[in-house]
């Protein structure tokens, strides 16, 4: 429930306290917490402190914890052996990972497909289509037979006491908190692959393509009118190098 806490911190945090439930316990007393906080050197900025000692943040989070557990929603620590590596590369790596469905989706190829509204899905069905078939490939945000990673506001997640019934357990649900400026480093660092059909320059596409290049991962474009002011920031990617594709033959030649 804190924002943009590293496990960094949080090592130090269990050094001082000695274990997760010390640490909670004690910092309902902001007097103790703060002085336990001096002896061991440990410097937090005034926004952490108010978090860490918010009785009604505390509050929210039990009862969302108690939802979500109802939903038999799982739950790894960036401590486990289990914990996505792909998600250590964030700087600020979530500490608590919440997921409904099949964990084993991750070890698959993931693409990211994006398009500027209003388009016509036809005129590109044959290159989707062909991504849907490929039985170990895992698509981002589109629902695929063989397997579908989501992320989900949790806030939404957590206004249903049960699971609804589109969600399958064949899909991998991945939970964010709605206040997280980390959704997009979270897509990006599990992505192998952004492929963009059409896209107008926008702040979505624009900080999506730009986290994928920093992770290193692969840009595929489908070329576009060049008049089509829906086509020109993905035409401009082209421009600068990122992968073409012509045909459904160039995405099952790079996906398998």
């Amino acid at each position: 429930m804190i924002e943009n806490i590293n496990y960094i911190l949080v090592l130090r945090l269990l050094k001082a306290f000695n274990s997760l439930e010390n640490l909670y316990n004690v910092s309902n007393n902001r007097y103790l917490f703060r002085n336990i906080l001096v002896q061991n050197n440990i410097k937090i900025s005034n926004k952490f402190f108010s978090d860490f000692t918010n009785l009604s943040l505390k509050e929210k989070a039990s009862n969302i914890y108690n939802n979500l557990l109802r939903q038999n929603v799982k739950f790894i620590n960036i401590f486990s052996s289990h914990y996505p590596y792909e998600l250590k590369s964030i700087i600020n790596a979530p500490i608590l990972i919440c997921y409904y469905g099949d964990i084993n989706l991750l070890s698959k190829k993931k693409v990211y497909i994006y398009k500027s509204s209003n388009i016509d899905n036809h005129k590109y069905d044959s290159i989707c289509s062909e991504v849907y078939n490929l039985n170990d490939v895992v698509c981002i945000n589109k629902e695929k037979n063989t397997g579908t990673i989501m992320f989900i506001d949790i806030d939404i997640f957590n206004q249903n006491f049960f699971i609804p019934t589109n969600f399958s357990p064949c899909n991998l649900y991945i939970l964010y908190p709605s206040n997280s400026n980390y959704k997009y480093e979270l897509i990006a660092s599990i992505t192998d692959y952004l492929l963009i059909l059409n896209a107008s320059y926008n702040n979505i596409i624009y900080n999506l393509t730009s986290i994928m290049l920093d992770f290193g991962k692969e840009i595929l474009v489908v070329p576009g009118d060049i008049q089509d002011k829906n086509c020109y920031f993905s035409n401009y990617l082209l421009k600068e190098g990122a992968c073409i594709i012509l045909n459904k033959e160039d995405i099952k030649f790079i996906l398998k």
